[in-house]
């Protein structure tokens, strides 16, 4: 848990470090800086028994929590052919009826792009989310590590490649704790002047530390067929 604690704390002074410095940032270097804060309430049906009484059918109610949701983005150009961006987001949720489901989510994002030779992309990211219950055992902390690359030939001809981990930690209940992992791959080609085909793959796996009715290890494969048409 301290790695993932440590990680987001490092966060904000990678960004100052990298604002700051002018032998690493490029001189004419761009900033942006957005946010958005949200306000709303869910209402959601209080679940009844088919074979309850119709007493029980006369009290059903609905369940209703208010959410807040705020994040804060930061975009920085550090060499004409590097960027990086960092995102800060926190979500809370307050239930009426259940204050024990009660809680708060925040996450840290850094991703940045790179461009190290002409037609090539990359772009690998790192994230981490902790989820708190103000009364129960259920918090944990998601680490997430990614890359993504792309070669660019032409115009509208394209191959990515990328793959991912995610880690998950429970303070108490461990036997949830799971990793998984992911890779994928496409190509998208134009057939005609208007007419772009996609062809894609992915392969999936989960695994969790202690296995139950409720937690199957599982691994995913699929493929995919997309287009896109210009008119």
């Amino acid at each position: 848990m301290r790695t993932v604690e440590n990680l987001r704390h490092a966060v904000l002074p990678t960004l100052v470090l990298f604002s700051l410095c002018p032998s690493f940032v490029h001189a004419d270097a761009s900033r942006a800086l957005s946010g958005e804060f949200e306000y709303g309430e869910k209402y959601t049906d209080v679940y009844v028994e088919p074979d309850a009484s119709n007493e029980a059918r006369d009290d059903e109610e609905f369940d209703r929590y208010v959410y807040r949701n705020s994040w804060l983005q930061f975009d920085q150009k550090l060499q004409p052919k590097m960027s990086v961006s960092v995102r800060a987001q926190q979500l809370e949720r307050d239930y009426a009826a259940r204050p024990a489901l009660d809680n708060t989510t925040r996450y840290a994002k850094l991703r940045f792009s790179l461009e190290p030779r002409e037609n090539w992309a990359i772009w690998p990211h790192v994230s981490v989310r902790r989820k708190e219950y103000d009364a129960r055992t259920l918090d944990n902390d998601i680490l997430l590590a990614g890359v993504e690359t792309r070669y660019r030939w032409g115009i509208r001809n394209n191959v990515r490649v990328g793959a991912s981990y995610t880690r998950t930690r429970y303070d108490d209940e461990t036997a949830r704790d799971r990793e998984g992992g992911s890779v994928f791959a496409s190509v998208e080609k134009p057939v005609t002047e208007g007419l772009t085909v996609r062809v894609g793959a992915r392969a999936e796996q989960n695994s969790f530390r202690t296995q139950s009715a409720s937690r199957e290890n599982a691994t995913k494969g699929s493929a995919s067929v997309g287009f896109r048409y210009e008119f």
